[in-house]
């Protein structure tokens, strides 16, 4: 840890509150995800109700930047500048001076006029910031160009469809979801484990059950399951197409993830971990509306480096909602993960 924020992490307990505040914004500057544990003490436990209040959101800001600017970078990095847009937007809402964020927003910019305006943007902040000089000379150079006459357009023939194997399928989502977990291994490792997870755990506490899933049968569980039959679902989200999803799934939990499926959809997921357990015995069910497990599901197990997981695929029947629900057993992997739900046509779109 930097020695400097050593030293302001020190005076997050001082007596006079004045101190107290100013810690708090400057580790904010800093932006050292180490301090969100100490931020998090900082909230429940300091007597001051408006600097409890900073705390948290100092702590939210470092953990939402941080967190967010890595994916959108993979997603830049990997031409995916559809799913990288929203990212950045929400952040420069958040903290409309990122110029991190500016930077990469230039990259995914979808009219010319909005790339010089993420461009000028970047250089407001930072006008010596040099990449941006040399793409802001650039873009000068080919509006003087086109005064002249627009060149003939040649029609590109449409590439003729091949019919895709599902396996060749699963394996090209995995190496897109595996560049999304990149970034996730960069923030373990620089963290030390799960202080993300830790700081979330100990503001809003330890989540209560949303319901449970049958680890014998699969599909819900109703209360009345024994104990040792069930896992409890700890978290709960609706989720589109196309998007990474991020977590950290403790052991003896299950995480769902609910999203609406057309019929003829050919739906494609992939969840990674650090190689830390059998992919064999971690479980990825499809719920259906009703609960009922979805049958004809075509899926594997797979490691890969670094990476351990599950993917699966399914041809949707008819019109319905649908789940993803992860859960880890003992001897399976578990920890940071990263998961992708989407289909076979906008999986081959992206490539």
């Amino acid at each position: 840890m930097n020695s400097k924020i050593t030293v302001w992490l020190s005076r997050l307990t001082d007596a006079n509150p004045a101190t107290r505040r100013e810690a708090i914004h400057t580790i904010e500057a800093f932006g050292d995800p180490a301090a969100l544990s100490a931020l998090a003490d900082v909230f429940v436990q300091d007597p001051d109700p408006a600097l409890r209040s900073e705390a948290q959101k100092s702590a939210q800001k470092i953990y939402y930047n941080l967190h967010r600017l890595q994916i959108a970078y993979q997603y830049v990095k990997s031409g995916a500048n559809e799913e990288a847009r929203p990212i950045l937007e929400d952040i420069l809402k958040f903290d409309h001076d990122n110029i991190d964020a500016w930077w990469l927003s230039v990259f995914v910019a979808e009219t010319p006029q909005r790339k010089r305006t993420a461009l000028g943007r970047v250089l407001q902040l930072k006008p010596d910031h040099a990449p941006a000089q040399v793409m802001a000379q650039s873009l000068d150079a080919q509006a003087k160009k086109m005064t002249g006459p627009l060149p003939e357009r040649h029609i590109i023939p449409p590439k003729k469809k091949h019919r895709i194997r599902w396996a060749y399928v699963l394996l090209s989502a995995f190496g897109t979801v595996a560049m999304m977990f990149t970034s996730l291994l960069i923030l373990d490792n620089f963290t030390g484990g799960e202080i993300f997870d830790d700081f979330e755990r100990r503001v809003l506490g330890e989540p209560k059950p949303l319901g449970y899933i049958n680890v014998l049968m699969g599909g819900p569980a109703s209360e009345d399951t024994p104990e040792q039959d069930r896992l409890p679902i700890t978290k709960r989200r609706i989720i589109d197409y196309g998007g990474a999803q991020l977590g950290v799934l403790k052991r003896k939990e299950a995480h769902e993830f609910r999203f609406s499926a057309h019929r003829g959809d050919e739906i494609v997921a992939v969840v990674n971990f650090p190689s830390n357990g059998d992919p064999n015995v971690f479980a990825m069910e499809l719920w259906n509306s009703g609960g009922m497990v979805a049958h004809e599901v075509t899926g594997m197990g797979f490691t890969a480096g670094p990476l351990t997981g599950r993917a699966l695929q399914y041809t949707v029947l008819r019109d319905d909602g649908f789940s993803i629900v992860l859960y880890s057993q003992p001897g399976g992997p578990a920890g940071n993960y990263t998961l992708m739900v989407t289909t076979i046509d906008k999986l081959l779109s992206e490539q």
